[in-house]
């Protein structure tokens, strides 16, 4: 990966995706109720991160609904990939990162994957089941393809450009989104998309545009090209509430790198002194770490030492 294409994933990723989370979790409470999905209420987003010391997996979009239960959202446009096992390896490590701790053991999430395909998948391609025998696993498959011909989005277009003043609600946001990623063959999509971001840079209103072409940054960037992408960004980049959120991120992402160097020289410490053989109660006393963090240490020397 390139020094620019690695700035974009670390940098830019967590800028758009702050704005995409926000606006399908909160400003459309039923996130998926565009596509024939229903699920109760979005309550608020979860961390998309769930590496663990074996594992480094980072998934598209994670929302807790007002009923506990986990949407699980991915972003794919190929039927090559076997996006229903991928989603099954997925579903373990939500489940144990989410689970609660009880008197009588665990509390498991329910969780509804859902796999959003391009406009080019065939859908008679795509397997969307896994059969265990006593169990099956299913993911809920979106093809884009169905939805290329919504006038309601051309409508929406043509309606903004004659009046930047007007304010969308939910549905509309979801439909000019959804509707500029809905495409039959995936080289008109870079067109399309192009076409709906330079019309919402007409709407006065700040918030709801800034949302809206993250949110077509963070789910189109599967499927466009990278000079597309780039042009997007360029356009994204112009937004005042983006510059001062950049500034704050970048802020941010000094101080998290300050704690992640001070936190490993604790890390580098409380190892020692459990290969010397120290109480966990003394180290827990003398270095500037949790118990969770020594435990994983131990993992980390017991691997070690079976390699």
């Amino acid at each position: 990966m390139s020094q620019e294409e690695l700035s974009e994933h670390k940098h830019y990723r967590d800028i758009m995706l702050k704005y995409f989370t926000r606006f399908i979790a909160e400003e459309n409470g039923y996130p998926l109720k565009s596509f024939g999905i229903e699920t109760p209420p979005a309550k608020r987003n979860l961390d998309t991160d769930l590496s663990t010391q074996l594992t480094s997996k980072r998934i598209d979009c994670l929302i807790e609904l007002e009923d506990n239960s986990i949407l699980h959202i991915e972003f794919q446009n190929s039927d090559k990939d076997d996006m229903v096992s991928r989603c099954w390896e997925y579903h373990t490590l939500i489940t144990l990162q989410y689970r609660k701790k009880t008197k009588s053991g665990y509390e498991y999430p329910k969780v509804l994957p859902v796999v959003i395909f391009g406009g080019e998948v065939n859908p008679g391609k795509v397997n969307c089941e896994i059969d265990f025998g006593m169990n099956k696993f299913r993911i809920q498959p979106v093809f884009l393809k169905e939805y290329s011909s919504n006038k309601n989005f051309n409508d929406l277009l043509k309606e903004i450009q004659n009046n930047p003043d007007k304010i969308l609600n939910a549905e509309e946001m979801t439909t000019i989104i959804f509707g500029a990623l809905s495409f039959q063959q995936l080289k008109d999509i870079d067109g399309r998309l192009l076409e709906a971001a330079r019309v919402l840079l007409k709407i006065k209103d700040v918030p709801t545009k800034t949302t809206m072409l993250s949110s077509m940054y963070i789910m189109g960037r599967k499927y466009v090209s990278k000079e597309t992408r780039k042009m997007l960004w360029e356009m994204i980049k112009m937004l005042e509430e983006i510059d001062q959120y950049e500034k704050e991120l970048r802020r941010e992402l000094r101080r998290e790198l300050r704690r992640e160097l001070k936190q490993e020289e604790h890390n580098k410490l409380a190892k020692k002194m459990l290969l010397k053989g120290m109480k966990e109660t003394d180290i827990l006393e003398m270095v500037e770490i949790t118990p969770e963090q020594l435990k994983k240490l131990k993992k980390e020397i017991k691997l070690e030492n079976n390699q």
